[in-house]
Parts: C-alpha cells; sequence; structure tokens
C-alpha cells in the first residue's frame, strides 16, 4: 500500500508543481499505512494531515485506502477475515508468477530482497518455482560443479569453499536441487 500512497503523492506533486512532502511526509505516509484510516474524521487523527491537507488531498488517500483494503479481505475494523488471509509466501509466489521480479516484489511489498529469494526458493523442491529462474543458468552450472567437487559438513563450511561470488541464498536454493 505504501507505493500506492507514494505513486499517488507522486502524481499530485507532478501535477501541482510542489515538493512531495507539502502533500504528506514519509512519517506521515507510514502512519497512514499503520492505521488504514476510512474517513476523513479518521484521516484528520494521523500526524501530519491537517484540515488543510485533508480536504485537498483525502478523498484520493482514502480511495486508495478503500481499493487496498478491499483487495487484501480488510473490514471496517481493519480486521482481515482470516479465510481471505493468504500466506505471506504465497502472495510472493503469485506476484513473482505475475511477471514482477525480485527487487519489484520486494519493493511492492516492502520485504527486503532476501526475504523474497527465501520464499520463492520455499518453493523449488515442490517445482512450483524453477531454480533457473532465480539463477543464470550459466551461474547454476558453474555452482553445481563447485558444490560436487567440496566435501563439506554445513552451508558455512561450504560457503568458505566456493567463489566468493556466490551468495548463501544461491548456495541453498542450488542444494535443494541436487542431492549430496
Amino acid at each position: 500500500m505504501a507505493l500506492k500512497l507514494r505513486e499517488l503523492r507522486d502524481e499530485i506533486r507532478v501535477a501541482e508543481n510542489i515538493p512531495a512532502f507539502q502533500i504528506f511526509t514519509q512519517e506521515t505516509l507510514y502512519a497512514i499505512c499503520e492505521s488504514l484510516p476510512r474517513t476523513e474524521k479518521e484521516l484528520l487523527n494521523v500526524k501530519g494531515m491537517g484540515k488543510t491537507r485533508v480536504s485537498k488531498y483525502g478523498e484520493e488517500i482514502l480511495e486508495v485506502i478503500e481499493t487496498y483494503c478491499k483487495e487484501n479481505g480488510i473490514n471496517k475494523q481493519n480486521e482481515q477475515k482470516r479465510e481471505d488471509k493468504k500466506p505471506t509466501k504465497q502472495i510472493t509466489l503469485e506476484l513473482f508468477r505475475s511477471g514482477l521480479s525480485v527487487k519489484e516484489i520486494a519493493k511492492e511489498r516492502s520485504l527486503t530482497t532476501n526475504t523474497i529469494e527465501s520464499h520463492l526458493a520455499s518453493y523449488i523442491p515442490s517445482g512450483d518455482v524453477d531454480i533457473l529462474e532465480l539463477i543464470p543458468l550459466k551461474k547454476y552450472k558453474k555452482l553445481v560443479d563447485e558444490i560436487e567437487k567440496i566435501e563439506f559438513k554445513s552451508l558455512t563450511e561450504l560457503k568458505e569453499k566456493v567463489d566468493k561470488s556466490f551468495s548463501y541464498m544461491e548456495l541453498r536454493m542450488v542444494l535443494m536441487t541436487i542431492e549430496k
């Protein structure tokens, strides 16, 4: 949702030729995301949203919040319906399937790229994600070759023995695809 609010702020900033902070600050953006105000009165209670800002931009901000809440099954009491709540890994997988890159998903979900890679890696054993969607073939083959030549008892020990350009996450993902 933070991304949608930033996009809205940016549209207004460009249209009115004013600095972004005059619409709302980053701190206010986070406060809106946390409290999910649904009315102008509730929006007025958010630190940084005074009467002028609410009268100028409140309607558009509330629209973004309403759309977000509908898409995520969040009711008026800001409770997500249990049956509608998807596991975080599944949300990541769906975004990945829709064509977003790891970095784009991380930005959209306000998570680290490591977390997104970890979510996607969890789908490698089931075959829902092909490792070659996450690691280029050349790098994958090089890593498999190195792993097969090395004796190791732990991921840390393996990391110390392979080319330094490989990340822990890449090692973990490749290990999921091969039997050692």
